[in-house]
């Protein structure tokens, strides 16, 4: 299933272009653009995981998926916050981009998540990273336990992990360009998510979930069904 949602995206990607076309959007607000320029990435590092878990790679497979986690952190961040997007981009290569990043520590997962999450949201969310930092720098833990060998519980578990972080990357963009889905492609969304859950036998909770930003999101807590009909 991994590569039909792959491939769902970048039809994702194609369809919201084309109507950004059709409706004469030369300019995105910086928060879009962010969260447009972070999905496109996110397929790529994903495939990436992908062909390297489904080779037995799996640690390098899962330092991908930190920087997927963390780059849907940081969209949901510009989407219910677009003025930190407006910032963001001012600061761009200027000689106040550094102490500006190191002030918001660079937009770390730690920053992320006491910004966006209620404190037992956080903790889950700290839980979830710290198993995809298993292999990050130069951490000792699983050294050794990868290819050549073929450990196929951890290729499950990579695999999985792709999934629900294509559910999270679906979500966020879907969320920050819902006006732009037409029927055809809001119906391709709701059977990818729906097709993720039923397979991973879970719901991936990637939204911000603080009161202050919570109440701004469309998407949330698994209502694509009723919100994109």
């Amino acid at each position: 299933m991994c590569e039909t949602v792959l491939d769902s995206m970048w039809l994702m990607d194609d369809k919201i272009f084309e109507e950004l076309q059709e409706k004469g959007e030369e300019v995105l607000p910086y928060s879009h653009f962010f969260v447009w320029a972070y999905f496109r990435r996110n397929i790529v590092y994903l495939y990436s995981s992908y062909i390297l878990g489904s080779m037995g790679f799996s640690h390098p497979s899962i330092s991908l998926q930190r920087t997927v986690y963390e780059t849907i952190l940081r969209s949901y961040l510009f989407i219910v916050d677009p003025k930190e997007g407006d910032l963001y981009y001012s600061k761009l290569q200027t000689d106040e981009e550094e102490k500006f990043l190191r002030k918001r520590k660079f937009y770390g997962h730690s920053y992320l998540s006491d910004k966006l999450f209620t404190p037992k949201t956080k903790d889950k969310h700290r839980t979830f990273y710290n198993k995809l930092c298993v292999s990050a720098h130069a951490e000792i833990r699983g050294l050794l336990k990868d290819f050549p060998d073929y450990i196929e519980k951890e290729i499950e578990d990579r695999l999985k992990t792709i999934l629900n972080l294509a559910y999270g990357n679906m979500q966020m963009m879907a969320e920050a360009f819902l006006d732009l889905l037409d029927i055809s492609l809001k119906g391709i969304i709701k059977e990818i998510l729906k097709g993720i859950i039923e397979l991973t036998k879970s719901k991936p909770l990637f939204e911000p979930d603080k009161d202050i930003y919570f109440s701004k999101l469309r998407l949330k807590k698994g209502n694509f069904m009723d919100v994109l009909s």
